[in-house]
């Protein structure tokens, strides 16, 4: 079964009652791409995205330089186009090198908290990451200088799904529920449902 774009506006076509194209073909890959970044944004558990293993060609990560924390144990990272190309959201922090690291999600006010709290600190493999604005937070209870692989989502980019969408590595799952969504979305649009 394939997954060109051509196939994808032609299911979405059939569920919008236009199989041929006829009224909504300018409108269709609109909202397909609309569906597609809607779905790659949307969070499963830990942060992590929700289609992780289906959405593997938006995926991507960039390894930090030596991180020294401050008094507090707390880099900071920023986030420019140059070490994020075409960034959409970032999803994980960890250890780049041995020893292995896990870093936990936690929003910035936690975060704050947990810098700022002397009495507690985590286990000499476990850390904390946050976004604050433009700049990534990472706090680990040592002083010893380290780097960190940031796992990002990166925006759609229609000008490559030249071929099918499951070649190129994308999931099933993924791309039936885009179609679902866009259809969804394009029937809201006219009228169809609310």
């Amino acid at each position: 079964m394939g997954m060109t774009l051509n196939e994808i506006k032609h299911k979405i076509g059939r569920r919008v009652g236009d199989p041929d194209l006829e009224t909504y073909s300018l409108v269709v890959q609109d909202y397909f791409e609309q569906a597609f970044a809607q779905l790659l944004k949307q969070v499963g558990s830990d942060y992590m995205p929700a289609y992780l293993n289906e959405i593997r060609p938006s995926l991507a990560l960039t390894v930090s330089e030596p991180l020294q924390g401050n008094d507090q144990h707390v880099s900071e990272i920023g986030i420019i186009h140059q070490n994020f190309p075409s960034l959409m959201r970032i999803y994980a922090v960890d250890s780049a090198l041995s020893p292995y690291r896990t870093f936990r999600h936690v929003d910035s006010i936690t975060f704050d908290a947990i810098s700022r709290n002397t009495i507690v600190t985590p286990e000499a493999k476990e850390g904390y990451w946050c976004m604050d604005g433009q700049v990534i937070k990472v706090f680990l209870s040592t002083s010893t200088p380290y780097k960190v692989r940031i796992k990002y989502i990166k925006n759609p980019e229609p000008t490559l799904w030249t071929g099918d969408l499951i070649d190129i590595g994308y999931g099933y799952g993924f791309i039936m529920d885009c179609i679902e969504l866009a259809a969804q979305l394009l029937r809201r649009q006219i009228g169809v449902e609310e």
